[in-house]
């Protein structure tokens, strides 16, 4: 009997429930096939679990691969499922490279066989409008503005896929594909992060074969040691991400190729594109050739012929290539994506799709959530009653910061950039931490204060709450890393936001001594705190603040709520007057609201605020992530809620 043709056969895998190998109470429920390359198809399932429901691909080896070579395949898919769950070892998980979940064996009727499909289960990464890969929004940038991407956004891809290689590299694994294509994207403007994804064809080092013997990646971005099966090392990567920085700075390829020969002398000869004489590069590094020469330099010196002549590793491909485009940031021309694509996506979201909401984890009573900083969606990390905690898309897992003092309880955590968090605590103590870096520990002059929120940026200007026995609260600023005279808040009880205006003011909200909702101003360089008039409400519990347009909101009880741009302020009173305990701004310039088990928008400082979606979780929402196609929220009870928009 003829084997089934391959588009009958998935059919049928659609609608199948797969058992978790690793937590017997949950399965992957299959719902739509992706796509399929060389040895595997991917499939978008919903993995579904007592704690809730998470969004997954499973890749999963062809069945004719499996019918050639059934225990081989199957053995490597193991190894490599082993050393791809290592990078979940350490807590928090780099955000840098798609995230392994679980893995196992389907079987299936294929032909007149039984077979075992080997199948891994990896984080779905949630591209939305701007497009999934780095390839997809390279093109969108081009087509939008005509240029590939400016200098700062090119840098943070820089640093997110050379941290991203470097943890796959501490595995012991070899991706061998490294290519636009294969870095998935989610989020937009300072939120934006790049994964490395698709280990089709990587493999732990020193095996001979995963599925089968083919080791030859991509033309144009395979190193020479590829086209010539001759034995690979973390250099063979090295080489295929200099080519995709190249794309990355130029949208071009840096190796034009038809045949694998053709790259082979080439890459030999040593010539290479000059990333000035392209067509798509973005303004501010054209008119910086000096920039573009060291470009050039660390280009040519990662993509050697011989492997061993090589920049030796990720980081330092990295370390060569910052500080050039940081200097081009730093002369200021070069515009951030959020601020000069908001217009642009306050137009795309005019489409009338709607949300599908998910429970991603249902809440719990163990403990409370005091504070929760996200990190570009499916990653957030929590200050509980129990401590510091992180949140890694599945499960939540402690936290300890290396070289903070036990005696120091966290009070607060704040997000600053891709997998970087500031962790607030007691005797006035301030921990930047990340998982690939010692954390770095500041302490303020009184440790008697404890510090329970921070807005701003450690090495410019920062702001923290301080709080000491009986005292009023109190705000502290650091400039260039010396600590100002602390200014009081008088008249208040508490303090329950603080958020960054623009570059030089904050707002603060909290309750008054006399049981009231107050807003401040806090202007720390003219150490002057000014009082807004505001509506009366019993406390304004939260606010947020987008630097980029001087925009901020206020969110109280009451359902009060105002709304600032520039000199315009917006008062609303939200029907039924629930008390709003979340706030946040969208690139769009969106804001979302959430209360007890309620989810606001107001789409502009004109419109209604609106209902988005209701659930029955009676703890507050104290935390939200929103860019143009999801929301996320956190409750005070640990539940996360996620809204998308699919097409």
């Amino acid at each position: 009997m003829a084997a089934p043709r391959l588009d009958d056969f998935w059919q049928e895998i659609i609608g199948e429930q797969i058992p978790s190998q690793i937590q017997p109470a949950a399965y992957y429920k299959v719902e739509r096939y992706l796509g399929g390359g060389g040895m595997s198809v991917a499939l978008f399932a919903t993995r579904l679990a007592p704690d809730g429901e998470t969004p997954v691909v499973l890749k999963v080896l062809k069945p004719e691969l499996a019918h050639r070579q059934d225990q081989a395949a199957l053995l490597a898919v193991a190894k490599e499922a082993v050393a791809l769950g290592r990078l979940n070892d350490r807590v928090p998980t780099t955000p840098f490279v798609v995230r392994y979940i679980d893995s196992g064996n389907l079987r299936v009727e294929y032909g007149m066989a039984s077979l075992r499909l080997p199948w891994v289960a990896i984080e779905y990464v949630h591209g939305g409008s701007e497009g999934q890969t780095l390839e997809d929004r390279i093109q969108r940038s081009v087509e939008r503005t005509g240029y590939s991407f400016d200098p700062e956004r090119a840098a943070h891809v820089v640093e997110c896929l050379a941290q991203g290689l470097t943890a796959i590299h501490e595995v012991g694994i070899i991706h061998r594909d490294l290519k636009p294509s294969n870095v998935l994207c989610s989020g937009y403007g300072d939120d934006e992060v790049h994964k490395i994804a698709d280990f089709g064809i990587a493999r732990p080092m020193g095996m001979m074969a995963t599925f089968g013997a083919v080791q030859v990646g991509t033309l144009g971005y395979a190193s020479p040691e590829q086209l010539l099966l001759r034995p690979l090392s973390p250099a063979t990567d090295v080489f295929g991400l200099a080519a995709v920085f190249f794309h990355l700075f130029t949208g071009e390829q840096y190796f034009d190729l038809n045949e694998p020969s053709d790259g082979v002398s080439l890459v030999e000869k040593g010539e290479r594109k000059q990333i000035a004489k392209t067509r798509w590069i973005h303004p501010d590094l054209r008119d910086k050739p000096l920039v573009c020469a060291a470009l050039d330099v660390a280009l040519a010196n990662a993509t050697a012929y011989e492997a061993s002549r090589r920049t030796s590793s990720a980081s330092l491909l990295a370390q060569m290539i910052v500080p050039a485009l940081r200097g081009v940031i730093n002369s200021g021309r070069s515009v951030s994506q959020s601020k000069s694509h908001s217009q642009a996506f306050q137009q795309e979201i005019t489409r009338s799709a709607g949300y599908v909401w998910v429970t991603r984890r249902r809440p719990d009573e163990e403990r409370v959530i005091r504070s929760a900083a996200w990190d570009g969606g499916d990653r957030c990390m929590i200050v509980t009653s129990d401590g510091l905690a992180f949140w890694d898309g599945i499960d939540t897992r402690p936290v300890t910061v290396p070289g903070l003092d036990p005696e120091v309880e966290p009070q607060f955590v704040l997000r600053v950039d891709a997998g970087v968090w500031l962790v607030c605590g007691t005797r006035a103590t301030v921990a930047l931490c990340s998982r690939d870096e010692t954390p770095r520990i500041i302490r303020g002059p009184d440790p008697n204060v404890r510090f329970i929120m921070a807005s701003g940026e450690l090495d410019d200007l920062i702001v923290f709450v301080g709080l000491s026995g009986n005292e009023p609260p109190t705000l502290h600023a650091r400039i260039a890393g010396r600590f100002l005279k602390p200014a009081k808040i008088s008249r208040a009880a508490s303090v329950t936001s603080l958020s960054r205006l623009d570059d030089t003011r904050w707002l603060v909200t909290g309750r008054t001594i006399g049981g009231e909702g107050f807003v401040v101003i806090y202007e720390p360089l003219q150490w002057e705190v000014r009082k807004l008039d505001v509506p009366s409400c019993r406390a304004y519990l939260s606010s947020s603040a987008q630097t980029s347009s001087s925009m901020g909101v206020i969110v109280g009880t009451n359902g009060r709520t105002a709304r600032f741009e520039r000199e315009t302020i917006v008062e609303t009173i939200i029907d039924a007057e629930p008390d709003i305990s979340a706030v946040t701004i969208d690139v769009a310039s969106r804001v979302w609201m959430g209360s007890s088990g309620t989810l606001w928008i107001q789409k502009s400082i004109n419109d209604s605020v609106r209902v988005v979606h209701r659930s029955m979780w009676p703890a507050p929402f104290v935390a939200i992530h929103a860019d143009v196609d999801r929301v996320l929220a956190i409750s005070a009870a640990g539940g996360i809620l996620e809204g998308r928009i699919f097409d």
